[in-house]
């Protein structure tokens, strides 16, 4: 009798990370983290995921999060988010805007564009474009995120609050337009054009 023994062959293929979000990824100091989501690709199932996570977001400056993938057979591959988390400031905020804003008392839903300008130090410039009318106001801010925004002339009153979001791209934003022929909510979430 003979017996003949093959050696198998070993996997060569390793698995892959895809990470999806912005990378490197902006964060807001003090928000909570959230990790925008990743997928792992093998030939072969069984590969399991480690990640290392970020713990503290009282601290500015850059931090990683490192995703490590090992298939069943020992083959590794890494992957590595830089999250730089700072406090926001104007030059997180002045740019271009699409903005998705639900108007009441009707809900009636319009996107339109708007610029944030720099205007001075503090307040920034809020110039909101949309039909044939333009609304300009005055947009205050704290390092956390929180927004105010005030404008009074003649016959035009616009105030309002909201929040930036913790990855410094959109921000929410209630405000009231009271001209004398009617009042205004708006309900609207501005993202930044890139």
């Amino acid at each position: 009798m003979v017996v003949a023994c093959q050696k198998m062959k070993e996997d060569a293929v390793y698995p892959s990370i895809i990470l999806q979000g912005n990378n490197p990824m902006k964060l807001i100091r003090d928000c909570t983290w959230t990790d925008p989501g990743f997928s792992v690709k093998d030939d072969k199932p069984g590969t399991q995921l480690f990640t290392t996570g970020l713990q503290n977001t009282s601290t500015t400056g850059q931090f990683y999060v490192d995703y490590i993938a090992v298939d069943a057979d020992s083959n590794k591959m890494t992957a590595r988010r830089v999250v730089n988390i700072s406090p926001l400031e104007s030059q997180d905020i002045v740019g271009s805007y699409q903005v998705v804003d639900t108007i009441r008392p009707d809900n009636f839903i319009m996107n339109y564009k708007a610029t944030i300008s720099k205007y001075s130090s503090s307040p920034l410039l809020l110039k909101i474009n949309y039909l044939k009318d333009s609304i300009m106001a005055f947009i205050t801010f704290d390092s956390i995120g929180n927004l105010t925004v005030n404008y009074n002339n003649n016959d035009t009153l616009v105030m309002g609050a909201g929040r930036f979001h913790c990855h410094k791209t959109s921000f929410r934003l209630e405000y009231y337009v009271n001209p004398p022929q009617h009042n205004e909510i708006h309900k609207a979430t501005f993202f930044k054009s890139k």
